[in-house]
């Protein structure tokens, strides 16, 4: 899997994209990717030819071409796992230790657990 991202408070947002539209294109996809290339569509005959090892890896490729070949592709959001797990984290250790967030944000013992 590959994931780029564009921070909003990135400095200079052209250039960045213009770094993004570089490391995904197809032809950049076809060669850098660490598995099958990322892409919905693509054959084994162009993978190799755009690979660092070429001819290598083909056996591989077909390997995985094969396995893959019946499993849909799908788009995915992206997600903030470190954000979510910490979240949950911490959620759960307030819970653990008796205390709730408040309406306005703070935080405060939870009365039902604590009379």
């Amino acid at each position: 899997m590959n994931c780029y991202y564009m921070m909003a408070h990135a400095k200079d947002k052209e250039t960045t994209a213009k770094l993004i539209d570089f490391l995904t294109s197809r032809e950049n996809l076809l060669k850098w990717s660490l598995g099958h290339p990322p892409l919905k569509q693509w054959t084994v005959d162009e993978a190799v030819k755009h690979r660092l090892y070429g001819e290598a890896e083909r056996w591989w490729l077909e390997e995985v071409s094969t396995l893959t070949s019946n499993v849909p592709v799908l788009a995915a959001e992206a997600t903030w796992p470190r954000t979510r797990c910490s979240r949950s984290i911490y959620r759960n250790l307030l819970k653990s230790l008796r205390w709730q967030h408040d309406s306005g944000g703070g935080l405060r013992p939870n009365e039902q657990e604590h009379s």
